[in-house]
């Protein structure tokens, strides 16, 4: 990448990553517990809990992927080491 002499954030895709990858963690968390009461034939304030988590949560995890997807775009390929430098 220093070849191509772009400033890059890693740190910043790398939060952006986290992010993401919690928020998932959390929403599969939830609708695989969702899914027991649901076999289970329950109709529980727990059942309504996690239907209103997963409204709150759902449209973060979106947001939290489309942030990542456009950080990865700005990302440069890394050019072979035969390419020179434009040095």
């Amino acid at each position: 990448l220093a070849k191509k002499h772009t400033k890059f954030d890693l740190e910043g895709l790398l939060k952006l990553d986290d992010e993401k990858k919690d928020l998932l963690k959390r929403v599969e968390s939830l609708r695989a517990e969702q899914n027991e009461l649901s076999k289970a034939k329950k109709k529980s304030e727990k059942a309504v809990e996690i239907k209103n988590m997963l409204k709150d949560l759902e449209p973060q995890l979106v947001e939290a992927e489309e942030a990542y997807l456009e950080a990865v775009a700005h990302i440069h390929n890394i050019p072979h080491e035969s390419v020179p430098s434009k040095d």
